[in-house]
């Protein structure tokens, strides 16, 4: 196979076989290359299969890590690869991780490659990314000058990707991974402002207090956030949309601060929402910062 650069303009994410969150109207490069000098933080012998990386455009950083993979299959119009164990750098060492759970189909139309599907295979998840002439764009419209619950969207939309603004009250909790946890007491009252303004845009967090906050080490900055939101209701109705951000080793490492966990919910009739903010450094504690109308 040979090696090639395909540019996605949308993609979709299918759970157990069925579409959902909508399609996603964002940039992501797919690169398929050669091995040919081995896989920086694995043990690779040059030569052996390829390597698979897709890019978060709108960010410039890698969507996920590097996953080196192997030809299982090959027709005229499709290709398929799969991961296999591996040895990988971890913070203890060198240890086997079983790739195996990642596949990648490249399909072709006239020679010239038209989609490629990542699978993940424990999750029974599926990314399709495809270009613009593949399918008619998804399009989402919501007044988003105004707080009125009545104008906004609704949370599966929001996990969809539609605009959006609303106002919060702030609250803090201090987790212990113990189990343990303290309220963090704010002198005066911190309001925070959730927006996002484009079809799958950033998200922006503002906070009112922000010298508060960072006075008591909470968080430093005000936030843009791009969650790649999966969505979930509840036998009583309740929505949920839940998103990992930045659950990776460089993460961990940067010595800075990120946010791990985003999460916008709808509760008996109220939104909801949390992010979990994490220090940098060995730290046995993380803040859950809670916003509530």
């Amino acid at each position: 196979m040979e090696p090639f650069v395909f540019i996605s303009d949308r993609h979709q994410r299918y759970q157990n076989g069925a579409e959902v969150m909508g399609l996603q109207q964002c940039t992501r490069t797919v690169r398929v290359e050669k091995n040919t000098n081995g896989c920086r933080g694995y043990k690779l012998n040059p030569g052996d299969g390829y390597i698979v990386k897709v890019y978060n455009d709108d960010l410039g950083k890698p969507n996920m890590s590097d996953k080196p993979m192997r030809i299982v299959s090959r027709t005229a119009d499709k290709v398929e690869l799969r991961g296999f164990p591996i040895e990988t750098q971890t913070p203890f060492g060198r240890q086997e991780v079983d790739y195996r759970d990642y596949g990648f189909t490249v399909y072709y139309t006239n020679g010239k490659v038209s989609k490629c599907v990542l699978h993940m295979f424990d999750r029974n998840v599926d990314l399709e990314y495809r270009k613009s002439d593949a399918s008619a764009p998804l399009k989402i419209t919501v007044n988003s000058n105004t707080d009125s619950q009545s104008s906004q969207p609704s949370v599966k939309a929001i996990a969809m990707g539609a605009p959006f603004r609303f106002s919060f009250d702030v609250t803090v909790i201090k987790q212990y991974y113990n189990q343990r946890s303290e309220q963090i007491k704010l002198e005066d009252k911190v309001i925070a402002t959730m927006i996002r303004t484009a079809n799958n845009g950033n998200i922006m967090i503002n906070f009112s207090n922000l010298s508060i906050l960072k006075s008591k080490g909470v968080i430093q900055t005000n936030l843009s956030l791009v969650p790649d939101f999966s969505y979930n209701q509840d036998a009583e109705g309740d929505e949920f949309a839940s998103a990992e951000i930045n659950n990776s080793w460089a993460a961990m490492s940067s010595s800075k601060e990120y946010v791990s966990l985003f999460q916008i919910t709808k509760q008996k009739g109220n939104m909801v929402s949390f992010i979990i903010n994490n220090l940098p450094g060995d730290q046995d504690f993380y803040y859950l910062i809670m916003f509530r109308q």
